[in-house]
């Protein structure tokens, strides 16, 4: 497995770790942020597996069934991811809407501590998702010798 594949997977574990994290401090809590928080931690752990299964589609070669390959694979599962995502931020406001009609819960101060840990873990794993990037961007592009171009590798 290449360290893309796998960051991706420990960034998926941590996700939804600390979406669960949320989600039952945001009920327990009475918190509807917290819980919105969580269940959209959690829509990103879906869509990354589906991203990675869409990519390893997409990657299989042509053959007779698919001669032109398996591209439409990366298509599709953007559709379905975006469906979700639709469904999800819809069930979220009808939950909210619901939720107006009833005196406001006291919330609990513990909820701000998955929140907290969240924000801290997904500063660490953004950097080094950053770092990673700059890291294959250098590796990919270098100026050509006797000019200030940059042109693409192909290693």
């Amino acid at each position: 497995m290449d360290s893309g594949r796998r960051l991706t997977i420990v960034a998926m574990l941590v996700s939804a770790a600390l979406a669960a994290a949320k989600i039952i401090a945001g009920l327990y809590g009475h918190s509807t942020a917290a819980v919105a928080d969580g269940l959209e931690s959690a829509s990103d752990v879906l869509s990354s597996g589906l991203v990675l299964l869409g990519l390893t589609l997409a990657a299989k070669p042509p053959d007779k069934e698919h001669p032109y390959g398996h591209g439409r694979g990366e298509i599709l599962t953007g559709l379905f991811i975006g469906m979700l995502l639709t469904a999800g931020g819809a069930l979220i406001s009808y939950g909210s809407i619901e939720r107006l009609h009833y005196p406001p819960e006291r919330i609990s101060a513990y909820v701000l501590l998955p929140l907290a840990v969240s924000f801290v873990m997904k500063s660490g794993l953004a950097s080094i998702k950053f770092r990673r990037a700059k890291a294959f961007a250098a590796a990919r592009f270098w100026p050509t010798p006797g000019t200030t171009r940059w042109t693409a590798s192909r290693r």
